[in-house]
């Protein structure tokens, strides 16, 4: 089986980069370029920000100002030609660190299954896309893994610098912040915060904007009307009259929500597992925030939950939300473009599969949960301060 899924993710990774390459398909790379461009010459990419007399046409960028310093490294000083190359250069090696961690999440249940946990983030069918639209999802899912690896090791710091990185795709990457609630990973998110507001302020001063203007644009003029364009955002605009901006809202609120539920109830056990939490919480950015295809890889950690739950527990229920996870992220794109629903019934999925892990992780006030009763030992403790903590509010 991993032998399949290696050809199958090899397979993907051909046919994407045989697009940008032979018939020039990053187009979403291309754009990036253009803006870069005019960052790199002191105009903000938004003529509603910057209001000075362009010399040159200019677009609506719908990258934060912090993403702006971050194409540096990708498209200086070669542009498009070095931002092909970085992308799938850096794309590769993001799915080697996936494989990487998921190797050794489940080492302990042999080398067959680790082998397929290491190929499974490559073999997800959105990968594809990504290559040949030249997008920053795989590399931001890396960078992702990064900071679990670095959160397990004790350096929440590191791992807030990994994290704000992946924050070039805010959509993807704002989804595994609540990772730092857990133990004394804080200090790892302040760090995070600080390191893309300074890259915020240094793209206002280096394009002579204000702040406030570009703040103002984000929070009351923006209409954000690419939260509506894609993804199951697209479709809640079909059904009602929504103000996207609200429903950008929601969607941030919940997943904020949902990491301090989600912290409150590992304080209680003592223990906390951010597989789960890298596995619950996207999938409510995923229902709220505008995501397309590409994107998918975001729940990788999901696929990697369910999957250790169908091994722990034996249960025919647990298998079957392992395959129907593995089908809606593994089936190639094209089909879930002639089924009828496809897209509402992958959420579902998803939706399903979050709520199935919380119910069966044992969400009781403390013990072992069912999981960790069968499985190997994949819990952290958390630290003795936040222990003392509960055990004070306890008390």
């Amino acid at each position: 089986m991993a032998g399949i899924l290696a050809a199958y993710a090899g397979a993907g990774f051909i046919k994407g980069c045989r697009h940008a390459w032979l018939h020039d398909g990053d187009t979403d790379m291309q754009v990036r370029v253009f803006e870069y461009q005019l960052f790199r010459d002191g105009i903000y990419p938004n003529p509603r920000i910057d209001v000075s007399p362009p010399t040159r046409s200019r677009r609506f960028t719908v990258y934060p100002p912090y993403a702006l310093p971050q194409f540096i490294p990708f498209f200086e000083p070669g542009g498009k030609l070095q931002g092909r190359v970085m992308i799938e250069m850096l794309s590769a090696l993001s799915l080697g660190v996936m494989g990487a961690w998921g190797w050794g999440r489940f080492r302990p249940w042999g080398v067959p299954m680790a082998a397929i946990a290491a190929v499974s983030g490559g073999a997800i069918a959105g990968n594809s896309n990504c290559f040949a639209l030249g997008q920053f999802s795989i590399i931001c899912m890396g960078l992702v893994a990064m900071q679990l690896i670095l959160l397990e090791r004790g350096r929440p710091v590191a791992a807030g610098i990994c994290w704000a990185l992946a924050m070039i795709k805010p959509q993807i990457a704002i989804a595994f912040a609540p990772l730092f609630l857990f133990g004394e990973g804080v200090v790892g998110l302040l760090t995070g915060i600080g390191i893309l507001l300074a890259l915020s302020l240094g793209a206002c001063a280096w394009t002579e904007v204000s702040p406030f203007a570009l703040v103002d644009e984000w929070l009351f003029r923006s209409r954000l009307k690419f939260n509506a364009d894609g993804g199951l955002p697209a479709l809640y605009a079909q059904w009602v009259s929504l103000n996207q901006r609200f429903l950008v809202g929601i969607g941030l609120a919940t997943i904020a929500a949902g990491g301090l539920w989600l912290q409150r109830h590992a304080s209680r056990r003592g223990s906390i597992d951010r597989l789960l939490a890298a596995a619950v919480i996207p999938v409510l950015c995923m229902i709220t925030i505008y995501h397309r295809n590409y994107d998918h890889v975001m729940l990788w950690p999901l696929l990697l939950a369910t999957l250790e739950q169908a091994l722990a527990r034996r249960q025919r229920i647990d298998a079957f939300v392992a395959i129907a996870t593995a089908v809606s992220l593994l089936a190639p794109e094209r089909l879930f473009g002639i089924v009828p629903y496809a897209a509402e019934a992958r959420a579902l999925i998803w939706i399903g599969a979050a709520v199935h892990l919380l119910r069966t992780r044992g969400l009781s006030p403390g013990g072992p949960s069912p999981l960790e009763a069968a499985a190997p030992n994949n819990a952290e403790p958390l630290s003795d301060d936040l222990q003392g903590r509960d055990r004070g509010s306890q008390a």
